[in-house]
């Protein structure tokens, strides 16, 4: 996307008739939950596919008078009824965005809460300037967590092993296992990340408790371990292998057996 708008065949003038293009980019890519567009006025355009195929547009400009607006569409990209809308959307203020600017370059968020507060993700985002450098524009596409961990679960771990991946943190990135890699707290039931220490699962909060004990923070953990502890009075091998690339992901990919 980035690339066409260098060409000039995306115009951030008017970013509501990027609709159609974003509503046929989403079911290209099988992996990408979201793309979106926000520029420096603050206008954006998203598209997101459902489970069910269905896809929604959100858009805000200036027609929506400051707010961001969710419209389900049909088969041609036409949209039907407006199914939401979200007051006072700025987002020049979400995490996505504010990654991009300050990195200068493509880089990966953290893990953050959808506006929606329903899920958490992480954005792989790229900020676009004009020749003379000056900022333009944000461009993001989403991958939910949830998402990854429907990727762990096809792999086959044994009957009753375990693969899920941590931040340095310690956070739950993603999980094998039917835990969602987040808890709805608060008044307002928004998603928030939580450790893995502090997982309903036994084998994971095991496995990341001896991790920290074994190595005092996640941290230190430079080069891929294969280990084995006691949980329960029985041993479980341990494979733990970091993930980084070059645009920010600094991950740790656990793998856990028991012996039996």
């Amino acid at each position: 996307n980035v690339d066409v708008i260098h060409l000039g065949l995306l115009n951030l003038d008017r970013v509501r008739t990027l609709d159609h293009y974003f509503w046929k980019q989403i079911q290209t890519f099988h992996s990408v939950n979201y793309v979106a567009l926000a520029t420096t006025q603050g206008e954006y355009i998203g598209t997101k596919i459902r489970e069910d195929g269905s896809i929604i547009v959100e858009v805000q400009d200036n027609l929506t008078a400051g707010h961001l607006e969710t419209w389900e569409t049909d088969n041609q990209g036409n949209y039907l009824k407006r199914s939401n809308t979200k007051p006072d959307y700025d987002p020049r203020k979400r995490p996505w965005y504010q990654a991009a600017v300050k990195a200068g370059k493509p880089v990966w968020t953290d893990i953050y809460v959808y506006f929606s507060g329903l899920s958490t993700a992480i954005s792989a985002n790229q900020p676009v300037y004009d020749k003379q450098g000056q900022l333009l524009a944000v461009a993001s596409a989403d991958l939910t967590l949830f998402e990854i961990s429907k990727f762990l679960r096809q792999l086959a771990v044994g009957q009753t092993g375990q693969t899920f991946i941590l931040e340095r943190s310690g956070s739950l990135v993603a999980t094998s296992t039917q835990e969602k890699p987040y808890r709805y707290t608060g008044q307002l039931q928004k998603a928030e990340p939580f450790k893995a220490i502090d997982s309903e699962e036994p084998l994971t909060r095991a496995t990341a408790t001896y991790l920290l004990q074994r190595f005092g923070t996640l941290s230190h953990i430079q080069h891929s371990e294969q280990l084995d502890f006691i949980s329960q009075g029985q041993r479980h091998f341990l494979q733990v292998v970091p993930f980084q690339d070059k645009w920010g992901l600094d991950w740790l990919i656990v793998v856990v057996i028991p012996e039996n």
